[in-house]
Protein backbone atom coordinates (compact mmCIF):
# COMPACT_ATOMS: atom_id res chain seq x y z
CA UNK A 1 0.00 0.00 0.00
CA UNK A 2 1.29 3.42 -0.94
CA UNK A 3 2.11 6.12 1.57
CA UNK A 4 -0.98 8.06 0.53
CA UNK A 5 -3.10 4.96 1.12
CA UNK A 6 -1.76 4.50 4.60
CA UNK A 7 -2.42 8.14 5.38
CA UNK A 8 -6.01 7.87 4.18
CA UNK A 9 -6.52 4.71 6.25
CA UNK A 10 -5.14 6.35 9.40
CA UNK A 11 -7.30 9.41 8.90
CA UNK A 12 -10.36 7.21 8.42
CA UNK A 13 -9.60 5.22 11.58
CA UNK A 14 -9.12 8.44 13.58
CA UNK A 15 -12.36 9.89 12.22
CA UNK A 16 -14.32 6.72 12.95
CA UNK A 17 -12.79 6.42 16.42
CA UNK A 18 -13.41 10.10 17.13
CA UNK A 19 -16.99 9.82 15.92
CA UNK A 20 -17.57 6.74 18.07
CA UNK A 21 -16.02 8.43 21.07
CA UNK A 22 -18.03 11.58 20.40
CA UNK A 23 -21.20 9.48 20.23
CA UNK A 24 -20.56 7.30 23.28
CA UNK A 25 -18.79 9.84 25.55
CA UNK A 26 -21.99 11.42 26.94
CA UNK A 27 -23.33 8.01 27.87
CA UNK A 28 -19.99 7.06 29.40
CA UNK A 29 -19.97 10.30 31.45
CA UNK A 30 -23.56 9.64 32.56
CA UNK A 31 -22.72 6.14 33.77
CA UNK A 32 -19.55 7.30 35.55
CA UNK A 33 -21.43 10.17 37.23
CA UNK A 34 -24.23 7.86 38.43
CA UNK A 35 -21.74 5.34 39.81
CA UNK A 36 -19.61 8.01 41.49
CA UNK A 37 -22.56 9.81 43.14
CA UNK A 38 -23.98 6.49 44.32
CA UNK A 39 -20.61 5.54 45.82
CA UNK A 40 -20.33 8.90 47.61
CA UNK A 41 -23.91 9.00 48.98
CA UNK A 42 -24.93 5.35 49.22
CA UNK A 43 -28.24 6.34 47.63
CA UNK A 44 -29.98 5.43 44.38
CA UNK A 45 -29.19 7.94 41.62
CA UNK A 46 -30.58 8.39 38.12
CA UNK A 47 -29.72 10.72 35.24
CA UNK A 48 -31.81 10.54 32.12
CA UNK A 49 -29.35 12.11 29.71
CA UNK A 50 -26.05 13.97 29.41
CA UNK A 51 -25.17 16.17 26.45
CA UNK A 52 -21.81 17.85 25.86
CA UNK A 53 -19.93 19.87 23.31
CA UNK A 54 -16.18 19.82 23.94
CA UNK A 55 -15.56 22.56 21.39
CA UNK A 56 -17.77 25.08 23.22
CA UNK A 57 -17.39 23.63 26.73
CA UNK A 58 -21.16 23.18 27.15
CA UNK A 59 -22.62 20.38 29.29
CA UNK A 60 -26.26 19.59 29.97
CA UNK A 61 -27.65 17.16 32.55
CA UNK A 62 -31.34 16.32 32.31
CA UNK A 63 -33.72 14.79 34.86
CA UNK A 64 -31.38 14.17 37.78
CA UNK A 65 -32.85 12.33 40.76
CA UNK A 66 -31.30 11.42 44.13
CA UNK A 67 -33.44 9.17 46.34
CA UNK A 68 -33.71 8.71 50.08
CA UNK A 69 -31.48 6.17 51.80
CA UNK A 70 -34.07 3.42 51.51
CA UNK A 71 -34.63 4.29 47.86
CA UNK A 72 -38.43 4.52 48.03
CA UNK A 73 -38.86 8.31 48.08
CA UNK A 74 -37.13 11.17 46.23
CA UNK A 75 -34.76 13.47 48.14
CA UNK A 76 -33.55 15.92 45.46
CA UNK A 77 -34.13 16.34 41.76
CA UNK A 78 -33.90 18.89 38.98
CA UNK A 79 -35.17 19.06 35.43
CA UNK A 80 -32.06 20.46 33.79
CA UNK A 81 -28.58 21.74 34.62
CA UNK A 82 -26.70 23.70 31.95
CA UNK A 83 -22.97 24.32 32.38
CA UNK A 84 -20.57 26.24 30.17
CA UNK A 85 -16.89 25.81 31.11
CA UNK A 86 -13.79 27.56 29.83
CA UNK A 87 -11.74 24.40 29.30
CA UNK A 88 -8.24 25.92 28.76
CA UNK A 89 -8.29 27.26 32.35
CA UNK A 90 -8.13 23.70 33.66
CA UNK A 91 -4.54 23.49 32.45
CA UNK A 92 -3.51 26.00 35.14
CA UNK A 93 -5.63 24.49 37.95
CA UNK A 94 -8.54 26.91 37.61
CA UNK A 95 -12.13 25.70 37.16
CA UNK A 96 -13.72 28.59 35.28
CA UNK A 97 -17.45 28.18 34.77
CA UNK A 98 -18.81 30.84 32.47
CA UNK A 99 -22.44 29.95 33.19
CA UNK A 100 -24.30 27.57 35.51
CA UNK A 101 -28.10 27.43 35.21
CA UNK A 102 -30.32 25.13 37.29
CA UNK A 103 -33.98 24.73 36.39
CA UNK A 104 -36.97 23.32 38.32
CA UNK A 105 -35.15 21.86 41.32
CA UNK A 106 -36.76 20.36 44.42
CA UNK A 107 -35.19 19.38 47.73
CA UNK A 108 -37.28 17.53 50.30
CA UNK A 109 -35.96 17.90 53.87
CA UNK A 110 -37.37 15.61 56.56
CA UNK A 111 -36.72 15.90 60.29
CA UNK A 112 -36.98 12.35 61.60
CA UNK A 113 -36.37 12.78 65.34
CA UNK A 114 -34.53 15.26 67.53
CA UNK A 115 -31.69 16.75 65.45
CA UNK A 116 -31.63 13.97 62.86
CA UNK A 117 -32.55 14.83 59.28
CA UNK A 118 -32.80 12.82 56.11
CA UNK A 119 -29.57 14.46 54.88
CA UNK A 120 -27.55 13.76 58.03
CA UNK A 121 -25.72 10.91 56.32
CA UNK A 122 -24.62 13.24 53.51
CA UNK A 123 -22.79 15.63 55.84
CA UNK A 124 -19.29 14.31 56.13
CA UNK A 125 -16.22 16.36 56.96
CA UNK A 126 -13.09 15.40 55.11
CA UNK A 127 -10.85 17.34 57.50
CA UNK A 128 -9.28 19.36 54.67
CA UNK A 129 -8.99 23.09 55.35
CA UNK A 130 -7.53 24.26 52.02
CA UNK A 131 -9.10 24.50 48.60
CA UNK A 132 -8.17 21.89 45.97
CA UNK A 133 -8.20 24.37 43.07
CA UNK A 134 -9.40 27.84 42.25
CA UNK A 135 -13.04 28.16 41.18
CA UNK A 136 -14.81 30.97 39.36
CA UNK A 137 -18.47 31.09 38.32
CA UNK A 138 -19.26 34.08 36.14
CA UNK A 139 -23.01 33.54 36.36
CA UNK A 140 -25.21 31.21 38.40
CA UNK A 141 -28.98 31.16 38.01
CA UNK A 142 -31.69 29.08 39.63
CA UNK A 143 -35.32 29.20 38.54
CA UNK A 144 -38.38 27.34 39.76
CA UNK A 145 -36.75 26.06 42.95
CA UNK A 146 -38.65 24.43 45.80
CA UNK A 147 -37.57 23.31 49.27
CA UNK A 148 -39.99 21.44 51.54
CA UNK A 149 -39.57 20.66 55.23
CA UNK A 150 -41.53 17.74 56.63
CA UNK A 151 -41.32 17.47 60.40
CA UNK A 152 -42.00 13.92 61.55
CA UNK A 153 -40.69 14.57 65.06
CA UNK A 154 -44.00 16.26 65.93
CA UNK A 155 -46.97 14.30 67.29
CA UNK A 156 -48.80 15.29 64.09
CA UNK A 157 -46.55 15.50 61.02
CA UNK A 158 -46.41 18.95 59.42
CA UNK A 159 -44.98 20.15 56.12
CA UNK A 160 -43.84 23.63 55.10
CA UNK A 161 -42.60 24.79 51.73
CA UNK A 162 -40.39 27.53 50.32
CA UNK A 163 -41.53 27.91 46.73
CA UNK A 164 -40.82 29.97 43.63
CA UNK A 165 -37.15 30.20 44.56
CA UNK A 166 -35.08 32.28 42.15
CA UNK A 167 -31.36 33.13 42.43
CA UNK A 168 -29.21 35.28 40.17
CA UNK A 169 -25.51 35.41 41.10
CA UNK A 170 -22.38 36.80 39.41
CA UNK A 171 -18.61 36.68 39.94
CA UNK A 172 -18.52 33.85 42.45
CA UNK A 173 -14.86 33.02 42.88
CA UNK A 174 -11.98 32.08 45.15
CA UNK A 175 -9.80 34.65 43.34
CA UNK A 176 -11.89 37.80 43.76
CA UNK A 177 -14.17 39.37 46.37
CA UNK A 178 -16.78 41.21 44.32
CA UNK A 179 -19.33 38.39 44.03
CA UNK A 180 -22.99 39.29 44.30
CA UNK A 181 -26.28 37.41 44.40
CA UNK A 182 -29.99 38.12 44.70
CA UNK A 183 -32.57 35.54 45.71
CA UNK A 184 -36.31 35.50 46.31
CA UNK A 185 -38.86 32.97 47.49
CA UNK A 186 -42.22 32.58 49.18
CA UNK A 187 -41.85 30.70 52.48
CA UNK A 188 -45.03 29.59 54.26
CA UNK A 189 -46.87 32.37 52.41
CA UNK A 190 -44.37 35.09 53.40
CA UNK A 191 -42.13 36.83 50.82
CA UNK A 192 -38.41 36.35 51.50
CA UNK A 193 -35.62 38.34 49.81
CA UNK A 194 -31.86 37.70 50.08
CA UNK A 195 -29.11 39.99 48.79
CA UNK A 196 -25.42 39.05 48.99
CA UNK A 197 -22.50 41.36 48.21
CA UNK A 198 -18.70 41.29 48.46
CA UNK A 199 -18.74 37.50 48.21
CA UNK A 200 -15.54 35.47 48.06
CA UNK A 201 -15.77 31.69 48.12
CA UNK A 202 -12.42 30.97 49.82
CA UNK A 203 -11.40 32.10 52.32
CA UNK A 204 -15.06 32.88 52.91
CA UNK A 205 -16.12 36.52 52.96
CA UNK A 206 -19.58 37.96 52.39
CA UNK A 207 -22.17 40.49 53.44
CA UNK A 208 -25.78 39.35 53.17
CA UNK A 209 -29.17 40.85 53.96
CA UNK A 210 -32.29 38.72 54.49
CA UNK A 211 -35.75 40.29 54.63
CA UNK A 212 -38.97 38.50 55.60
CA UNK A 213 -42.37 40.18 55.42
CA UNK A 214 -45.39 39.05 57.44
CA UNK A 215 -44.28 35.59 58.55
CA UNK A 216 -47.13 33.69 60.22
CA UNK A 217 -46.09 32.99 63.83
CA UNK A 218 -48.84 30.44 64.38
CA UNK A 219 -46.51 27.89 62.72
CA UNK A 220 -44.44 27.94 65.91
CA UNK A 221 -47.25 26.37 67.94
CA UNK A 222 -46.47 22.90 66.60
CA UNK A 223 -43.07 23.09 68.33
CA UNK A 224 -44.60 23.63 71.76
CA UNK A 225 -44.73 20.41 73.82
CA UNK A 226 -48.23 18.89 74.10
CA UNK A 227 -48.25 19.70 77.84
CA UNK A 228 -47.33 23.37 77.32
CA UNK A 229 -49.74 25.58 79.31
CA UNK A 230 -49.51 28.43 76.76
CA UNK A 231 -49.03 28.44 72.99
CA UNK A 232 -48.91 31.04 70.20
CA UNK A 233 -52.33 31.41 68.58
CA UNK A 234 -51.60 34.05 65.95
CA UNK A 235 -49.24 36.86 64.99
CA UNK A 236 -47.07 38.20 62.19
CA UNK A 237 -43.36 38.99 62.12
CA UNK A 238 -41.30 41.07 59.72
CA UNK A 239 -37.53 41.04 60.03
CA UNK A 240 -34.40 42.31 58.34
CA UNK A 241 -31.10 40.59 59.16
CA UNK A 242 -27.69 41.67 57.87
CA UNK A 243 -24.82 39.20 58.23
CA UNK A 244 -21.14 39.91 57.68
CA UNK A 245 -18.98 36.78 57.65
CA UNK A 246 -15.22 36.66 57.25
CA UNK A 247 -12.89 33.73 57.78
CA UNK A 248 -10.51 35.93 59.79
CA UNK A 249 -12.79 38.52 61.43
CA UNK A 250 -15.63 36.13 62.35
CA UNK A 251 -19.37 36.78 62.29
CA UNK A 252 -21.32 40.00 62.80
CA UNK A 253 -25.11 40.25 62.80
CA UNK A 254 -27.32 43.35 62.73
CA UNK A 255 -31.05 42.78 62.83
CA UNK A 256 -34.36 44.46 63.47
CA UNK A 257 -37.75 42.86 63.81
CA UNK A 258 -41.34 43.86 64.29
CA UNK A 259 -43.99 41.59 65.82
CA UNK A 260 -47.67 42.49 65.49
CA UNK A 261 -50.99 41.15 66.70
CA UNK A 262 -49.41 38.27 68.63
CA UNK A 263 -51.80 36.31 70.85
CA UNK A 264 -50.98 33.64 73.45
CA UNK A 265 -53.68 31.20 74.57
CA UNK A 266 -54.03 28.20 76.81
CA UNK A 267 -54.01 24.94 74.89
CA UNK A 268 -57.58 24.20 75.96
CA UNK A 269 -59.03 27.72 75.57
CA UNK A 270 -59.84 30.16 72.79
CA UNK A 271 -59.71 33.45 74.72
CA UNK A 272 -56.22 34.96 74.65
CA UNK A 273 -54.22 35.11 77.88
CA UNK A 274 -51.90 37.80 76.56
CA UNK A 275 -51.77 40.10 73.56
CA UNK A 276 -48.78 41.82 72.00
CA UNK A 277 -50.19 44.58 69.75
CA UNK A 278 -46.72 45.66 68.64
CA UNK A 279 -43.17 44.91 69.71
CA UNK A 280 -39.96 46.00 68.01
CA UNK A 281 -36.46 44.67 68.62
CA UNK A 282 -33.13 45.85 67.25
CA UNK A 283 -29.78 44.08 67.51
CA UNK A 284 -26.61 45.93 66.54
CA UNK A 285 -23.17 44.40 66.39
CA UNK A 286 -23.76 40.88 67.64
CA UNK A 287 -20.52 39.12 66.86
CA UNK A 288 -18.75 35.81 67.28
CA UNK A 289 -14.99 35.53 66.89
CA UNK A 290 -12.83 32.66 68.11
CA UNK A 291 -15.51 31.65 70.63
CA UNK A 292 -15.94 35.16 72.11
CA UNK A 293 -19.32 36.93 71.98
CA UNK A 294 -19.92 40.63 71.56
CA UNK A 295 -23.10 42.75 71.54
CA UNK A 296 -22.90 46.44 70.76
CA UNK A 297 -26.57 47.17 71.43
CA UNK A 298 -29.92 45.48 71.99
CA UNK A 299 -33.07 47.60 72.16
CA UNK A 300 -36.60 46.31 72.77
CA UNK A 301 -39.73 48.43 72.91
CA UNK A 302 -43.40 47.58 72.76
CA UNK A 303 -46.62 46.81 74.58
CA UNK A 304 -48.09 43.66 76.08
CA UNK A 305 -51.55 43.15 77.57
CA UNK A 306 -52.34 40.37 80.06
CA UNK A 307 -55.88 39.17 80.75
CA UNK A 308 -57.45 40.02 84.10
CA UNK A 309 -57.86 36.66 85.92
CA UNK A 310 -60.85 37.85 87.98
CA UNK A 311 -62.78 39.48 85.13
CA UNK A 312 -66.30 38.15 84.60
CA UNK A 313 -67.92 37.94 81.19
CA UNK A 314 -65.95 39.59 78.42
CA UNK A 315 -62.19 39.40 78.90
CA UNK A 316 -60.39 42.52 80.09
CA UNK A 317 -56.67 43.12 79.66
CA UNK A 318 -54.10 45.11 81.62
CA UNK A 319 -51.82 47.09 79.30
CA UNK A 320 -48.11 47.42 79.98
CA UNK A 321 -45.11 48.87 78.22
CA UNK A 322 -41.65 47.37 77.85
CA UNK A 323 -38.49 49.31 77.09
CA UNK A 324 -35.03 47.85 77.46
CA UNK A 325 -31.51 48.45 76.18
CA UNK A 326 -28.18 46.67 76.54
CA UNK A 327 -24.94 48.13 75.20
CA UNK A 328 -21.29 47.13 74.80
CA UNK A 329 -21.48 43.65 76.31
CA UNK A 330 -18.81 41.02 75.72
CA UNK A 331 -18.46 37.47 76.97
CA UNK A 332 -16.04 36.68 78.41
CA UNK A 333 -16.16 40.30 79.61
CA UNK A 334 -13.35 42.39 78.09
CA UNK A 335 -14.89 45.88 78.12
CA UNK A 336 -17.42 47.68 80.30
CA UNK A 337 -20.97 47.02 79.15
CA UNK A 338 -24.11 48.95 80.11
CA UNK A 339 -27.52 47.61 81.06
CA UNK A 340 -30.63 49.78 81.29
CA UNK A 341 -34.09 48.22 81.58
CA UNK A 342 -37.36 49.89 82.53
CA UNK A 343 -40.64 48.06 82.09
CA UNK A 344 -44.14 48.08 83.44
CA UNK A 345 -44.67 44.37 84.00
CA UNK A 346 -47.71 42.94 82.22
CA UNK A 347 -50.45 42.45 84.78
CA UNK A 348 -49.11 45.02 87.25
CA UNK A 349 -45.74 46.00 88.67
CA UNK A 350 -42.52 47.71 87.67
CA UNK A 351 -39.10 46.32 86.80
CA UNK A 352 -35.91 48.35 86.62
CA UNK A 353 -32.39 47.08 86.09
CA UNK A 354 -29.31 49.21 85.59
CA UNK A 355 -25.59 48.85 85.92
CA UNK A 356 -22.24 48.22 84.33
CA UNK A 357 -20.72 44.82 83.59
CA UNK A 358 -16.93 44.97 83.80
CA UNK A 359 -14.26 42.39 83.08
CA UNK A 360 -12.83 40.70 86.20
CA UNK A 361 -11.09 41.38 88.47
CA UNK A 362 -12.99 44.70 88.27
CA UNK A 363 -16.36 44.68 90.04
CA UNK A 364 -19.62 44.45 88.12
CA UNK A 365 -22.20 46.88 89.49
CA UNK A 366 -25.86 45.96 89.05
CA UNK A 367 -29.06 47.15 90.68
CA UNK A 368 -32.30 45.23 90.03
CA UNK A 369 -35.59 46.35 91.53
CA UNK A 370 -39.08 44.85 91.23
CA UNK A 371 -42.03 46.62 92.85
CA UNK A 372 -45.65 45.51 93.29
CA UNK A 373 -45.50 42.57 90.90
CA UNK A 374 -49.02 41.11 90.93
CA UNK A 375 -48.75 37.31 90.72
CA UNK A 376 -52.43 36.70 89.95
CA UNK A 377 -52.26 37.27 86.15
CA UNK A 378 -49.13 35.14 85.82
CA UNK A 379 -50.71 32.15 87.58
CA UNK A 380 -52.74 31.65 84.40
CA UNK A 381 -49.57 30.61 82.59
CA UNK A 382 -48.75 27.82 85.04
CA UNK A 383 -49.72 24.19 84.26
CA UNK A 384 -51.68 24.14 87.53
CA UNK A 385 -55.40 24.26 88.24
CA UNK A 386 -54.98 27.05 90.82
CA UNK A 387 -55.77 30.66 91.52
CA UNK A 388 -52.95 32.63 93.07
CA UNK A 389 -52.53 36.01 94.69
CA UNK A 390 -49.63 37.97 96.09
CA UNK A 391 -47.36 40.94 95.47
CA UNK A 392 -43.70 40.27 94.76
CA UNK A 393 -40.87 42.69 95.34
CA UNK A 394 -37.10 42.64 95.04
CA UNK A 395 -34.27 45.06 95.66
CA UNK A 396 -30.93 43.51 94.75
CA UNK A 397 -27.49 45.08 94.40
CA UNK A 398 -24.22 43.53 93.36
CA UNK A 399 -20.76 45.08 93.45
CA UNK A 400 -18.55 42.04 92.85
CA UNK A 401 -16.47 40.58 90.01
CA UNK A 402 -18.66 38.45 87.76
CA UNK A 403 -16.66 35.48 86.51
CA UNK A 404 -16.86 31.71 86.45
CA UNK A 405 -15.63 30.19 89.70
CA UNK A 406 -15.76 33.46 91.68
CA UNK A 407 -18.69 33.71 94.16
CA UNK A 408 -20.51 37.05 93.92
CA UNK A 409 -22.45 38.25 96.97
CA UNK A 410 -25.79 39.92 96.25
CA UNK A 411 -27.11 42.45 98.74
CA UNK A 412 -30.85 42.75 99.33
CA UNK A 413 -33.76 40.35 99.28
CA UNK A 414 -36.60 38.87 97.20
CA UNK A 415 -40.01 38.72 98.89
CA UNK A 416 -43.68 37.94 98.29
CA UNK A 417 -46.37 39.52 100.46
CA UNK A 418 -49.85 38.08 100.89
CA UNK A 419 -49.16 34.89 98.97
CA UNK A 420 -52.19 32.65 98.50
CA UNK A 421 -53.01 29.54 96.46
CA UNK A 422 -56.61 28.38 96.04
CA UNK A 423 -58.62 25.82 94.14
CA UNK A 424 -62.16 26.38 92.89
CA UNK A 425 -63.63 26.08 96.43
CA UNK A 426 -61.26 27.63 98.93
CA UNK A 427 -57.80 28.92 99.67
CA UNK A 428 -55.50 26.01 100.50
CA UNK A 429 -52.19 27.74 101.23
CA UNK A 430 -51.43 31.28 102.39
CA UNK A 431 -48.32 33.06 103.64
CA UNK A 432 -48.16 36.54 105.13
CA UNK A 433 -44.64 37.05 103.79
CA UNK A 434 -41.86 34.91 102.39
CA UNK A 435 -38.43 36.46 102.01
CA UNK A 436 -35.16 35.14 100.58
CA UNK A 437 -31.89 36.86 101.43
CA UNK A 438 -28.14 36.45 101.86
CA UNK A 439 -27.78 35.54 98.19
CA UNK A 440 -24.55 34.38 96.59
CA UNK A 441 -24.20 33.83 92.86
CA UNK A 442 -21.74 31.22 91.58
CA UNK A 443 -21.88 32.16 87.91
CA UNK A 444 -22.98 30.40 85.77
CA UNK A 445 -23.91 27.19 87.64
CA UNK A 446 -25.45 27.91 91.05
CA UNK A 447 -27.33 30.35 93.26
CA UNK A 448 -26.92 29.96 97.02
CA UNK A 449 -29.75 31.30 99.20
CA UNK A 450 -28.45 31.86 102.71
CA UNK A 451 -31.83 32.24 104.44
CA UNK A 452 -35.54 31.96 103.62
CA UNK A 453 -37.94 33.41 106.20
CA UNK A 454 -41.56 32.22 105.98
CA UNK A 455 -43.88 34.31 108.18
CA UNK A 456 -47.45 33.34 109.04
CA UNK A 457 -47.91 30.32 106.74
CA UNK A 458 -51.33 28.63 106.76
CA UNK A 459 -52.32 25.41 105.03
CA UNK A 460 -55.26 23.03 104.68
CA UNK A 461 -54.69 19.34 103.93
CA UNK A 462 -57.89 17.52 102.96
CA UNK A 463 -58.86 13.99 102.04
CA UNK A 464 -62.30 13.70 100.44
CA UNK A 465 -64.85 10.86 100.67
CA UNK A 466 -63.10 8.88 97.90
CA UNK A 467 -59.71 9.17 99.57
CA UNK A 468 -58.30 11.67 97.12
CA UNK A 469 -56.23 14.69 98.13
CA UNK A 470 -57.41 17.84 96.29
CA UNK A 471 -54.08 19.49 97.05
CA UNK A 472 -52.25 16.90 94.95
CA UNK A 473 -54.67 17.34 92.05
CA UNK A 474 -53.75 21.01 91.71
CA UNK A 475 -50.70 19.87 89.75
CA UNK A 476 -52.92 18.71 86.89
CA UNK A 477 -54.39 21.25 84.50
CA UNK A 478 -57.72 20.14 83.00
CA UNK A 479 -57.48 19.43 79.31
CA UNK A 480 -53.72 19.22 79.21
CA UNK A 481 -52.22 16.46 77.16
CA UNK A 482 -49.68 14.18 78.74
CA UNK A 483 -46.12 15.19 78.21
CA UNK A 484 -44.25 13.52 75.41
CA UNK A 485 -40.74 12.57 76.43
CA UNK A 486 -38.16 14.36 74.38
CA UNK A 487 -35.16 12.78 72.81
CA UNK A 488 -32.27 12.42 75.25
CA UNK A 489 -29.56 14.98 74.89
CA UNK A 490 -26.21 13.94 73.59
CA UNK A 491 -23.74 12.80 76.22
CA UNK A 492 -21.24 15.43 75.21
CA UNK A 493 -23.78 18.20 75.68
CA UNK A 494 -24.82 16.88 79.07
CA UNK A 495 -21.21 16.85 80.17
CA UNK A 496 -20.38 20.37 78.98
CA UNK A 497 -23.62 22.11 80.03
CA UNK A 498 -24.35 21.44 83.72
CA UNK A 499 -27.83 22.48 84.92
CA UNK A 500 -28.22 25.66 86.96
CA UNK A 501 -28.80 24.77 90.62
CA UNK A 502 -30.23 26.50 93.69
CA UNK A 503 -28.90 25.68 97.15
CA UNK A 504 -30.70 26.79 100.34
CA UNK A 505 -28.73 26.97 103.59
CA UNK A 506 -31.55 27.74 106.03
CA UNK A 507 -35.36 27.91 106.09
CA UNK A 508 -37.06 29.58 109.07
CA UNK A 509 -40.83 29.27 109.74
CA UNK A 510 -42.55 31.72 112.09
CA UNK A 511 -46.11 31.34 113.47
CA UNK A 512 -47.19 28.56 111.09
CA UNK A 513 -50.46 26.59 111.16
CA UNK A 514 -51.77 23.45 109.40
CA UNK A 515 -55.36 22.15 109.36
CA UNK A 516 -56.12 18.45 108.63
CA UNK A 517 -59.54 17.45 107.26
CA UNK A 518 -60.46 13.81 106.60
CA UNK A 519 -63.85 12.97 105.06
CA UNK A 520 -63.20 9.23 104.76
CA UNK A 521 -64.32 8.70 108.37
CA UNK A 522 -67.61 9.53 110.06
CA UNK A 523 -67.89 12.03 111.51
CA UNK A 524 -65.21 13.83 109.46
CA UNK A 525 -61.96 14.25 111.35
CA UNK A 526 -60.51 17.67 112.13
CA UNK A 527 -57.03 18.23 113.44
CA UNK A 528 -55.34 21.63 113.78
CA UNK A 529 -51.72 22.44 114.49
CA UNK A 530 -50.72 26.05 115.18
CA UNK A 531 -47.86 28.07 116.56
CA UNK A 532 -45.34 26.27 114.39
CA UNK A 533 -41.82 27.61 114.86
CA UNK A 534 -39.19 25.72 112.92
CA UNK A 535 -35.74 26.07 111.44
CA UNK A 536 -34.45 23.72 108.77
CA UNK A 537 -30.77 23.59 107.94
CA UNK A 538 -29.09 21.56 105.22
CA UNK A 539 -28.20 18.95 107.84
CA UNK A 540 -30.74 19.41 110.64
CA UNK A 541 -34.29 20.37 111.58
CA UNK A 542 -35.38 21.92 114.84
CA UNK A 543 -38.56 23.69 115.99
CA UNK A 544 -41.73 23.65 118.10
CA UNK A 545 -45.49 23.55 117.65
CA UNK A 546 -48.71 23.56 119.70
CA UNK A 547 -51.86 21.48 119.23
CA UNK A 548 -55.14 23.09 120.39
Amino acid sequence: MSRRGWLVLIVCIVLVGGAATWYWLPELIRQVAVARIHAMTGRPVSIEAVRLNLLTGRFTIRDFRLAEREGTAPFADFAQLDIRVYLPSLLRGHLWIRELVLRDSTVRVVRVAGDEFNFSDLIQTSGATSKALDVTVDRFALTGGTVTLEDRALPEWRTWASEHITIEAHNLSTLRGDGRAVGRSVTAGAPVAVEVNNLRLYPIHLRATVRVEGLDLSMARVYFPPSAPVIVDRGRASTSVTVALDARDGLRVDADGQFEDVAFVKADEDTPLALVPKLTAQVTGFGVREGDLQLEQLAVEGTMDVREPTAKGEARFRPSRVQASIADLTWPARTAGRLDLRASIPGGGMLTAAGTVRPPPEATQLHVRVADLDLAPWAQFLPLAVRARGLAEADLRMNEPLAAGIPARVQGAIAVNGLGVADARQELVSVERIEAGELELHWPTQLVVGRILVSGPRGIVERDHSGRFPLRELAGRPGASPAVPSAPAADSQAETTPPFGVEIDEVVVRDGAVAWRDATVSPPARFDVSGIEATALRSSLRGSLSVP
